[in-house]
């Protein structure tokens, strides 16, 4: 599944996505060990589509995935993250010994 696909789902349809996600996941390593699975790559596909909903869950989360829906289409809009600007460090006073 393409991640642009899932970037446009709501919280909801993501939660659902993951549960039937993990519901065939767990089939395929079922019928992995029982000898009855014969394409063993969809174990790995599954597990990186897993992967790519939670991580949209969590940027839905985090505030850092804005969806916006128009009459046309959905448009997903991603925000720039901005780091804060690190602090210098106060300067250790000078002892009477290191003076000297």
């Amino acid at each position: 599944m393409q991640y642009s696909i899932i970037q446009k789902k709501s919280k909801p349809e993501l939660f659902d996505l993951i549960n039937e996600l993990k519901a065939e996941l767990f089939l395929l390593r079922f019928k992995n060990k029982t000898g009855q699975q014969d394409q063993t790559h969809k174990i790995r596909l599954v597990r990186r589509d897993i992967a790519k909903a939670l991580t949209v869950l969590k940027l839905l989360d985090d505030g850092k995935l804005i969806i916006e829906k128009s009459t046309k289409e959905t448009k997903v809009k991603k925000t720039k993250l901005v780091e804060p600007k690190a602090k210098a460090e106060p300067k250790a006073k000078a002892t009477n010994k290191e003076v000297k």
